[in-house]
């Protein structure tokens, strides 16, 4: 899972509402007693992550993944472009292809440029579009980046356009067919630039 790459501690594990429900209301270590031991837990995580994820989390490991994807239909693609530049630029997009049909639909599409660091110098941001039909906004996807250059808006949303079109085979932001009014950034000059 994506999980592995955006360093999933222990404590977020640990915390999450869903673990408890996993255990029946138990904690880990009311059910493996060594779970007590903060050291044991992290091996734990990371041996999980070292056998799902051989080539490691790094960006050596999202590009093995990727092309693992690539002999996958494109509705069960969930890395839908990997692009790096000659100044070590990277811009990483995925899109759940079953939201990404939403976008059809959607009268704004945004990135929510809300920096979180999730991996060394990786940055996470959220691809948001608004829905009409139940006046709520959605996340379609994300995009992972290195950089908040105009370059590096390029490429982001030229992905994102391109991965929504290439999944659902009829998207096309600027025509005037489209239902999209406006595509939305967070006063990140560079992004404007970059759109």
């Amino acid at each position: 899972t994506i999980s592995c790459f955006i360093q999933l501690t222990y404590t977020v594990i640990y915390s999450a509402p869903s673990t408890r429900e996993i255990l029946g209301g138990q904690l880990p270590q009311e059910i493996q007693p060594s779970m007590i031991n903060g050291r044991r837990r992290r091996e734990i995580v990371w041996a999980d992550c070292k056998a799902k994820f051989p080539q490691g989390t790094g960006l050596p490991g999202v590009y093995h993944e990727f092309n693992q994807e690539q002999t996958r239909n494109i509705a069960e693609r969930y890395i839908h472009s990997v692009t790096t530049q000659a100044d070590n630029t990277y811009v990483i997009i995925t899109i759940h292809p079953e939201l990404a049909k939403l976008a059809l639909n959607a009268l704004w599409i945004m990135v929510d440029t809300t920096f979180a660091v999730v991996h060394g110098k990786t940055n996470e941001w959220k691809l948001v579009i608004w829905l009409n039909s139940i006046d709520k906004r959605t996340v379609i996807g994300r995009v992972w980046s290195n950089r908040a250059t105009r370059a590096a808006f390029v490429l982001v949303w030229n992905g994102i356009f391109q991965a929504i079109e290439t999944i659902t085979l009829n998207f096309k932001a600027f025509s005037p067919k489209s239902k999209l009014l406006g595509a939305i950034g967070d006063s990140e000059g560079a992004q404007a630039q970059g759109l």
